[in-house]
């Protein structure tokens, strides 16, 4: 920052400082206290709009990804299988021919009801401090 030599008092030098600084030296302003910034509690405990929109995106995305491998490997292996059922439940096995019809228009569904019944209950089981 550079000072304009017409405002200087004769025989103080320069200030090269911001004002802010100034401010703390003279008592003015209170100084910034820095703490450890918690993720989960400024996300999760404040009810931000837009943290739970990309939770319930996140869930979503994730639970449809997981829903379609599990699927794709099911005959595979058993744990996949074991896992598949999990991910399928509830729309995919009471869906019955309608879910055979319109398979990954039930899986989407299934994943959507996931999201919003996780996305309701990961902030409740959160830490509180």
């Amino acid at each position: 920052m550079s000072t304009n030599s017409n405002s200087q008092c004769p025989g103080h030098p320069p200030v090269d400082c911001p004002v802010h600084d100034i401010y703390l030296g003279v008592g003015l302003a209170k100084p910034e206290k820095h703490s450890e910034f918690k993720f989960h509690e400024f996300a999760l405990m404040r009810g931000s709009a837009i943290v739970k929109a990309l939770l319930f995106f996140g869930i979503l995305i994730l639970h449809w990804i997981l829903q379609f491998t599990t699927w794709s490997y099911a005959e595979r292996s058993a744990p996949m299988r074991v896992l598949w059922n999990v991910l399928a439940t509830p729309l995919l096995h009471v869906g019955g021919s309608f879910a055979n019809q319109y398979f990954w228009t039930v899986a989407t569904a299934n994943s959507v009801l996931w999201a919003a019944i996780l996305t309701y209950v990961v902030p409740r089981l959160a830490p509180r401090h």
